[in-house]
């Protein structure tokens, strides 16, 4: 991690400013890059107090004119994108689309780039906030919700290790296993509680968000799960099966103490 730069979309909030600062704790050097110059500034500073080395650059990803897109041969390391919950069901679809492409496209050109697509369930951050809202209500993430750094440490792991896809959180892969091996339950289900688990009975506003930049997590109390098993066990399996190991050896050990 010491030896790589690591490029961060979305740097000034959520699981963005989460992944920026962990790879700045890791060694990595950091580039930023988001639509607020102030907060962009703001991290960057903050960073580099810590004794990290990172820059920033104002672009809006959504507008080709303010990305520049490099040229395949020049480019080396990894690359991670994420893919969302529910909620962004439409958008999920299209960054898995062009994370494929973008793989394929690579691996013609023998480009030194792995891609690996991040898969996260529902996570604290402020996705909510920042969204557009088109209901009458508050929306919000329906649970389990998990902690934005169980996502930065997928991210950083893809980064240093090639993995085709990463599921944060077992709700997100096994929504994906359900979606594949039974879609008509998972239809009916979604149907008949997935919009109602997605609305409060708030009074919707509609603010932007703007003022929510430099947080990771949502202001918003809700019950949120700090670690995942699943994806530590996906993301280390020899270590998790150590820990198995002993954690047998020591029911053994009770069970043999009492008999």
């Amino acid at each position: 991690m010491k030896e790589q730069v690591i490029v961060v979309t979305g740097a000034t909030s959520g699981i963005g400013l989460t992944t920026a600062r962990e790879a700045a704790k890791r060694g990595a050097r950091v580039m930023l890059v988001g639509r607020d110059e102030a907060a962009l500034k703001y991290v960057r500073d903050d960073l580099i107090q810590t004794g990290a080395q990172a820059d920033y650059a104002v672009a809006d990803v959504r507008e080709a004119s303010s990305c520049k897109r490099p040229r395949i041969a020049r480019l080396s390391g990894s690359a991670a994108s994420i893919r969302g919950s529910t909620m962004q069901a439409a958008q999920s679809t299209a960054v898995k689309g062009f994370t494929d492409a973008l793989r394929l496209e690579l691996m013609d050109a023998d480009a030194p780039v792995s891609v690996t697509l991040i898969k996260p369930a529902g996570i604290h951050t402020l996705f909510v906030q920042h969204a557009r809202n088109h209901m009458d209500v508050e929306p919000r993430l329906p649970p389990p919700l998990y902690a934005p750094e169980i996502v930065a440490d997928a991210i950083l792991y893809a980064a240093a290790t090639p993995k085709r896809d990463i599921y944060v959180g077992s709700a997100s892969a096994g929504t994906v296993g359900l979606a594949r091996s039974a879609p008509g339950i998972l239809d009916r289900f979604m149907g008949r509680l997935g919009v109602r688990m997605q609305r409060t009975d708030r009074p919707a506003h509609h603010d932007g968000g703007h003022c929510l930049e430099l947080l990771r997590r949502s202001p918003h109390k809700r019950i949120v799960r700090e670690s995942s098993l699943y994806t530590s066990a996906s993301l280390h399996p020899g270590r998790t099966a150590a820990l198995a190991l002993g954690a047998a050896m020591l029911g053994v050990l009770a069970w043999k103490r009492r008999h």
